[in-house]
């Protein structure tokens, strides 16, 4: 399967600073609709910079809807996350297949890291699902939590 992630162009340095450490595709969010990709995984970070329902009705925030649409035909895992759920764009923030909600353990960033809760809300179903990843260190080698994505232009 392949995996795309939307890893932003740091400004000073002009090199791509990836969100993955693992093989992906580097893309525009803005262009997949007219990307011709099948059976991936798509990871958007901050998705709230490019789908801002503030700005739904420019044309590059339609075409994002547009894929959203076109997404599951074409086999599509589509993760996009956000600090804040409702400042995404309606038809596409009303059409998730699931909520994933991560919680601190301990919640105190003060202390040590220890778990990771994961509740997990499918879309057809009233029913919470959770995952605890017990050794989170163990997966910080594949996300660099580090990058700074910054608003379109």
């Amino acid at each position: 399967m392949d995996v795309y992630c939307n890893c932003p162009t740091n400004p000073v340095t002009e090199q791509v600073d990836h969100i993955l450490n693992l093989p992906h595709y580097d893309y525009n969010p803005y262009e997949l609709i007219f990307d011709d990709i099948y059976d991936s995984y798509i990871m958007t970070d901050q998705a709230e910079q490019v789908m801002d329902s503030a700005a739904s009705g420019k044309r590059d925030v339609r075409q994002l809807v547009y894929f959203n649409y076109q997404a599951k035909k074409r086999g599509i895992a589509w993760r996009y996350d956000t600090p804040r759920h409702k400042n995404i764009v309606p038809r596409v923030r009303f059409n998730p297949d699931a909520f994933i909600y991560p919680e601190r353990i301990p919640t105190n960033w003060h202390e040590p890291l220890q778990a990771i809760r994961l509740v997990i809300k499918l879309s057809e179903l009233d029913r919470l699902f959770f995952l605890k990843l017990r050794n989170p260190q163990d997966y910080f080698p594949i996300y660099n939590e580090k990058v700074m994505l910054r608003p379109p232009a």
